[in-house]
């Protein structure tokens, strides 16, 4: 059983939205249920000078866990992002709550845009 589907099974996550998160050509989509949000973003890379590549990030906000699942392997939930220096003091400043985490998780995708 792949990961994605053990960690769903875990957390009772539907299987509608194992789908969306297992097939990264999903348009990006935001759905809300009883338990949790599920968010569904597309990350732009440049893989070259002339190509942009997409990358799909699910998180799934239950409570005070957060799930992400990313498309590939490359880091893009970076803390040490340039650009982002006065939202990381009022990070670090911040008592993080579960919703000020996700809502850094969804600047960090953001901060990657060419």
């Amino acid at each position: 059983m792949p990961l994605v589907h053990k960690i769903a099974e875990q957390f009772g996550i539907d299987r509608l939205i194992i789908q969306d998160i297992v097939d990264t050509n999903q348009r990006p989509k935001v759905e809300v249920y009883p338990e949790y949000l599920f968010v569904s973003v597309k990350s732009l890379l440049p893989s070259n000078q002339h190509n942009i590549d997409s990358e799909q990030i699910s998180f799934i906000l239950m409570g005070n866990v957060i799930l992400s699942f990313q498309e590939n392997r490359e880091i893009i939930l970076n803390t040490s992002e340039p650009g982002l220096e006065k939202e990381k003091e009022e990070f670090v400043k911040a008592e993080p709550t579960t919703c000020y985490i996700f809502y850094w998780m969804q600047l960090q995708v953001i901060a990657t845009l060419p």
